[in-house]
């Protein structure tokens, strides 16, 4: 299981750029009715559920893109000890 870390961590790195792809795609009054102050309204404004929650959604998927990009091998290999422990210390938790 241990061998094959790296492989399944940039499978569900895809699987997030899949995820915010169609989530961007599908984003409307009509699939996230309780995001807007009117549902019935197409230029209604977000609630401070959906901006939190988009906030929140964009935060973490930057910090699991960094996690990603930092695991490939030729990053991995050009980083120093201290930026690693960076990386994969504050960054993760």
């Amino acid at each position: 299981f241990l061998a094959c870390r790296k492989q399944l961590g940039l499978v569900s790195l895809w699987f997030l750029a899949v995820h915010i792809v169609m989530s961007c795609l599908l984003f409307s009054i009509a699939y996230y009715d309780r995001f807007f102050e009117d549902k019935y309204d197409p230029k209604s404004k977000m609630t401070a559920n959906g901006e939190s929650s988009f906030m929140f959604g964009s935060f973490g998927s930057c910090l699991y893109f960094i996690l990603g990009v930092c695991s490939l091998p030729c990053v991995a290999e050009a980083m120093t000890r201290k930026q690693w422990s960076f990386v994969y210390g504050p960054v993760t938790w």
